[in-house]
């Protein structure tokens, strides 16, 4: 979905469309989107506030939107938010938006999506309600698990927490003080993303 937002889009027509349970959980999500789109003439817009987001929708080509689902619906109402030419919705955090009872809010965006549009969700638990929205509206969907390694199972159920560049440092000690493993093995993309967590563990204490 990100990745095929390089395209373009139109003012107040994303590509794609990401629902977060938080307008906090948005804004990560922007900052994702714009590392993984990897462009800076793609415009990516977390709507932080419903009224602004009009404006700043209609003011150019957007590539990305992400909000959550009450904010967007708000958009939708107003016609400031046009989904005609969507590639796919993005939904974080299914279960934390049923549990906040944004299941309503949710149903209408999905209702106002292309046939042809993608939908993919996350979830951190499963439940019935979960299983029963998923049978209803990600019809015939695909539940991807955790990839075994060796060929045998994993023995945990991966976690993840996503931060922009600036906060790594920061999500790195929330995670180690929440786990607090005895063990740890990081993976880096970069020598600079390598070199920035040896400097954030340094800093934690923590023997490399």
């Amino acid at each position: 979905c990100v990745s095929r937002s390089r395209e373009g889009g139109a003012p107040s027509a994303p590509l794609c469309l990401v629902v977060t349970p938080t307008i906090e959980q948005a804004v990560t999500a922007a900052d994702e989107a714009r590392r993984l789109l990897g462009d800076a003439e793609a415009r990516v817009v977390p709507v932080t506030g419903v009224a602004r987001a009009r404006r700043v929708l209609a003011s150019a080509p957007v590539a990305v939107v992400t909000g959550t689902a009450a904010d967007l619906v708000a958009l939708r109402r107003d016609a400031a938010l046009q989904l005609d030419a969507l590639v796919g919705l993005v939904v974080v955090g299914l279960d934390d938006l049923l549990a906040a009872q944004a299941g309503d809010a949710l149903l209408a965006l999905l209702g106002d999506l292309p046939d042809t549009s993608a939908r993919v969700t996350t979830i951190e638990q499963e439940s019935p309600e979960v299983d029963a929205f998923l049978e209803a509206q990600f019809r015939r969907a695909r539940h991807i698990e955790p990839a075994p390694i060796g060929g045998t199972p994993l023995a945990i159920t991966p976690r993840f927490l996503v931060a922009s560049a600036s906060g790594r440092a920061d999500a790195l000690r929330l995670v180690l003080d929440e786990l607090d493993p005895p063990s740890l093995v990081v993976i880096a993309a970069t020598e600079r993303g390598e070199q920035d967590a040896t400097d954030a563990l340094a800093r934690l204490g923590v023997v490399v």
